[in-house]
């Protein structure tokens, strides 16, 4: 039986801080001391990341179901939950940046939805490093 829908829904602005903390915890390198996000990650977050292997399982056998199997191949790095870059966090500095929604939350969603590319950043901050989007739909930080 399918996990329930209700585990993968969520408000707005908990998708957005949810966003980021996916960005910055794929970035952020292996040390000894735990890094600045664990530090600083709310309770409800950290819940949410405990479920991203099985979100993440969901969204590419609904993708795969819908037939965008090769939407989904075409994105590369970005679809595969266990990717890191070799050298830890992006600098700070601006980047292009775009939303890839995957899965159907709610029946008749689509499972597979791309907006275009708008412009972000990355700051050097106290806990480590912040990110911004400023413009475009969703207008994310943290």
């Amino acid at each position: 039986m399918p996990p329930s829908r209700r585990n993968f829904a969520l408000s707005p602005n908990a998708m957005k801080r949810f966003a980021v903390l996916l960005a910055l915890a794929a970035a952020v390198p292996c040390a000894a001391a735990p890094p600045p996000w664990k530090r600083v990650i709310t309770e409800p977050d950290r819940q949410r990341l405990a479920g991203l292997w099985r979100a993440w399982t969901t969204a590419r056998a609904q993708v795969a179901a819908a037939g965008r199997a090769s939407d989904w191949a075409a994105e590369g790095p970005l679809t595969d939950p266990a990717a890191v870059t070799a050298d830890g966090a992006p600098p700070p500095g601006d980047y292009r940046c775009r939303t890839v929604k995957l899965g159907a939350r709610v029946d008749g969603m689509p499972v597979m939805a791309m907006a275009g590319a708008t412009p972000c950043r990355v700051e050097a901050a106290a806990q480590g490093l912040r990110f911004i989007r400023d413009t475009g739909a969703q207008r994310t930080a943290g």
